[in-house]
């Protein structure tokens, strides 16, 4: 994947994100606030230099251990 530190996907509706986020290794901001999420894909656990994740606003995320 490109080298991203920063995506901002909030307040798109947005019910799942693709495993393939896993692959964004670099990714240290995540929002993905104000949408539908109900689950967080298990490659999202990869993303070793996340720092700054936003996941307020979900619909209903199960439990979920970074």
């Amino acid at each position: 994947m490109a080298m991203v530190t920063e995506l901002d996907i909030s307040h798109n509706q947005l019910t799942k994100l693709p495993a393939s986020i896993g692959g964004m290794l670099l990714l240290a901001k995540l929002d993905v606030s104000h949408n539908a999420l109900i689950d967080l894909p298990d490659e999202i656990k990869s993303l070793s230099n996340l720092q700054v994740p936003y996941l307020s606003f979900f619909g209903y995320l199960s439990d979920f251990v970074f």
